[in-house]
């Protein structure tokens, strides 16, 4: 099974346009743009609802230091708490499809180039 010279002897500019190409590995990029209104309402959810839920039940449990504080503390504990994971979560699951798409990317850059995107072409042996 050989293949043509000019596929071996391509140059990096392939394996570039591959690479810039790639999948973001956190799904859309629009919560990597500043100041967009998603990437606030992400930093919001992520970040500020949990806090403000954890801090809310320290601040109720200080007011009412008693059976209801502490029942108020750890439902408003859980709740931050539970926010955060499923935020974590999300993340990680979002990141695996990414990563299958990045590698299904790669493995079709392999079966049309001959070798892989982050590799040099292999030189022909004589």
């Amino acid at each position: 099974m050989t293949q043509s010279t000019t596929n071996i002897h391509q140059t990096d500019s392939d394996s570039e346009t591959y690479r810039s190409q790639a999948p973001d590995p956190v799904g859309d990029q629009a919560h990597q743009m500043p100041g967009s209104d998603r990437s606030l309402a992400l930093l919001f959810v992520r970040y500020v609802v949990p806090a403000l839920l954890v801090c809310s039940a320290f601040v109720l449990f200080a007011f009412e230091p008693n059976e209801t504080g502490l029942e108020g503390w750890a439902m408003l504990m859980g709740s931050g708490l539970s926010v955060a994971l499923v935020n974590a979560l999300y993340r990680l699951g979002v990141s695996g499809e990414a990563e299958r798409a990045a590698e299904e990317a790669a493995r079709a850059f392999l079966d049309e180039h001959g070798y892989w995107p982050d590799e040099a072409p292999a030189a022909d042996v004589a």
